[in-house]
C-alpha cells in the first residue's frame, strides 16, 4: 500500500537560490555519506564474524560469549546508521563508543590468551636426531611459547589500532557534520535528513521556514546569491 502524499499545492515554491543552497549542502555531506558506508561494511563484518565464531566455539564458554557479543555489536553498528542518515551528530559518538566496546571485548579475549596455558609440544625429537646434538624439542617449545604470547599481544595491539582508529574517524566526521549543520539554515539540512533517512526530521524550535517575500509570499534570495556557485548566506536572503 502506497503512503499518502500530503497536498502541498498551497506551499510556497523554492527559487533557484534555495535550490543552490540545498545542492551545496548536499555536497558538503560527502563525509557523512562515506561514514555511512563504513558503518555498513564494519557492522556487517562484525555480525558475520560473530555468526561464524559460534559453530567453532561449541563447548567453550568464552568462545560462545565472544560470538554473541560480536553479533550484538555488529547489529548495533548497523542500526546506528539511521542516526547518520538523520544527520544527528550524536550518532557518531554512539558509533565511536560501539567501536571502543568492541576493542575492549577483543582485548579481553587477547588477555585471556596471554594468561592461558602455553601449548606444550612433545615427541618432536626422534632417534634419528639424537646424534646431531640438537635439542629440537626445546627449540620448538621456545618457538611455541613466543608464538603464544605474540598472538595474544598482537590481538590487543591490532584491535586498538583498527577499532581505536575507526572510533577516532567517527568522532572527526561527527565534528565535521556539526560544522556543516551550522553553515546552513536548519530547514536545508532537514530536507536532506528527510530525503536520506526516509523519516520526518525532528523540527528545531528555531528552524526558520524558507524566507518569503512580504508582498507575494514567494521565497526570495538575492540575485547575486542565485548566480553564485557558493551557497547563499544569511545576508543574501531577502527579509
Amino acid at each position: 500500500m502506497r503512503a499518502s502524499v500530503p497536498d502541498t499545492a498551497g506551499d510556497p515554491a523554492l527559487n533557484s537560490g534555495h535550490y543552490a543552497m540545498i545542492a551545496a549542502a548536499g555536497r558538503s555531506l560527502f563525509k557523512a555519506r562515506n561514514a555511512d558506508r563504513v558503518a555498513g561494511f564494519s557492522g556487517l563484518a562484525i555480525l558475520l564474524s560473530g555468526l561464524v565464531t559460534l559453530p567453532f566455539a561449541l563447548g567453550s564458554g568464552l568462545g560462545m560469549a565472544l560470538g554473541v557479543v560480536l553479533i550484538v555489536i555488529g547489529w548495533r553498528e548497523l542500526s546506528l546508521r539511521k542516526d547518520i542518515r538523520s544527520l544527528d551528530p550524536r550518532g557518531f559518538g554512539r558509533l565511536a563508543r560501539n567501536q571502543l566496546v568492541l576493542a575492549g571485548v577483543i582485548s579481553g579475549y587477547g588477555v585471556s590468551r596471554l594468561l592461558g596455558p602455553v601449548p606444550v609440544l612433545e615427541g618432536l625429537g626422534g632417534a634419528e636426531l639424537e646424534g646431531l646434538g640438537t635439542n629440537l624439542e626445546a627449540t620448538a617449545q621456545r618457538i611455541a611459547t613466543l608464538t603464544h604470547y605474540a598472538v595474544g599481544a598482537g590481538i590487543i595491539v591490532l584491535t586498538w589500532v583498527f577499532q581505536g582508529g575507526q572510533a577516532l574517524y567517527y568522532g572527526l566526521v561527527g565534528r565535521s557534520l556539526r560544522t556543516e549543520l551550522g553553515r546552513y539554515p536548519p530547514w536545508v539540512m532537514q530536507v536532506h535528513s528527510a530525503a536520506w533517512s526516509g523519516r520526518l526530521p525532528i523540527p528545531h524550535p528555531d528552524a526558520p521556514a524558507p524566507p518569503q517575500d512580504s508582498d507575494t509570499g514567494t521565497p526570495t534570495v538575492s540575485e547575486s546569491a542565485i548566480l553564485s556557485d557558493q551557497p547563499p548566506t544569511s545576508g543574501d536572503i531577502a527579509a
